[in-house]
């Protein structure tokens, strides 16, 4: 299952926009252009585990394009 205590670098059960952005660049090897306002779900400035689990399974295994899991990355380009 997909963990947010990956990404959770002060283990207080959030990732905050800092620490999203840390692991983005991380997967990336350089800075993403993530619309984290978009993937907040409920507007509190982080990232619960349930938020975090619901982004990633809409980004691996969605269908729907404007998903804010599609937007984990920033926006898809085409």
């Amino acid at each position: 299952m997909f963990s947010a205590a990956a990404a959770d670098a002060d283990n207080d059960d959030y990732v905050s926009q800092d620490e999203y952005r840390t692991m983005i660049r991380a997967w990336l090897g350089h800075d993403g252009p993530v619309d984290f306002a978009r993937l907040d779900l409920d507007g509190d400035g982080r990232l619960s585990r349930r938020e975090f689990v619901q982004l990633w399974m809409e980004f691996w295994a969605g269908d729907d394009a404007e998903a804010p899991g599609s937007y984990a990355f920033g926006a898809v380009k085409a």
